[in-house]
């Protein structure tokens, strides 16, 4: 894995909705404000897979 890859890059909405949509959250504009609330700088991916999963109810569902 490519050290870019390891990280979430939070400037980037594509890079947000896919963790987003990877558990069938909204790719809402307010569910990616929140994402990007939640993570630290420098977020692993694995570490904002954890976060979202412990925080699933905090987000809007896809509808």
């Amino acid at each position: 894995m490519s050290k870019d890859s390891m990280f979430v890059n939070q400037s980037e909405d594509h890079e947000l909705n896919y963790l987003l949509k990877k558990y069938g959250l909204s790719e809402s504009k307010e569910n990616r404000k929140k994402l990007k609330d939640l993570l630290p700088p420098y977020t692993k991916t694995e570490d904002a897979n954890e976060l979202i999963k412990k925080n699933l109810a905090n987000f809007d569902a896809k509808k």
